[in-house]
Parts: C-alpha cells; sequence; structure tokens
C-alpha cells in the first residue's frame, strides 16, 4: 500500500535570501492514513518532519520524489514499525511540486 501526500514548494516573499527559511512539520501515520493530504513549504527550505507512526507492527517511512512517477528521489527516510516516532530532515528543491508517496511496508 502507498500513502501519498503532496509537498507544494513556492518561491519565498522574503527581501533576505541569503538564509532559508527553516520548517518544521508534525506527520502523524495512524490506520494507515495520515493526518494531512497537503503540505507547503518554501522553495529552497530547510525542512524538519517529525513523523509519528501509530501503527502498530507496521512500517512506515517518508520519501520525497521529484514527480508522481518517482523516477528521481529528493529525500527517502528509513522505514520505522510503529508505533515509534522518528526525525527526518531535507532540502526542499528551488521551486517545484512535489508528490511525497509514503510507502507502508508490512513487517516482515
Amino acid at each position: 500500500m502507498i500513502l501519498m501526500l503532496t509537498l507544494t514548494v513556492f518561491p519565498s516573499c522574503a527581501t533576505n535570501t541569503t538564509s532559508p527559511e527553516n520548517v518544521t512539520i508534525d506527520l502523524l501515520a495512524k490506520d494507515f492514513a495520515f493526518n494531512t493530504s497537503t503540505i507547503t513549504v518554501p522553495a529552497g527550505a530547510n525542512v524538519t518532519v517529525n513523523f509519528d507512526n501509530q501503527d502498530a507492527s507496521v512500517g512506515h517511512n517518508f520519501a520525497v520524489y521529484d514527480s508522481a512517477s518517482m523516477k528521481k528521489t529528493i529525500f527517502k527516510g528509513e522505514i520505522i514499525s510503529g508505533p515509534k516516532k522518528i526525525i527526518y530532515t531535507f532540502n526542499a528543491p528551488k521551486s517545484q511540486e512535489l508528490t511525497i508517496p509514503v510507502r507502508s511496508h508490512a513487517r516482515r
């Protein structure tokens, strides 16, 4: 099963372009669903994802690809079996809309 989120990256309106914006997202996986379906961050942001997998004995991870075809990986997090929390960090691309598939994996 693949659970999908959409991450939209938009150009920052800030006048100071020397330091990227820091963005923190709280993401919850429970009953094979997420607490949000869309995440929006500024282009070039330093993104921190506080991922909380509450699905007992089920592995989930968080991954960011350049498009829905998932040909280029921007970020791929470690798979964790719930219940467990992990912090993922990545840098958002300069400007584009991304689809974030969060793959669920049955415990082997």
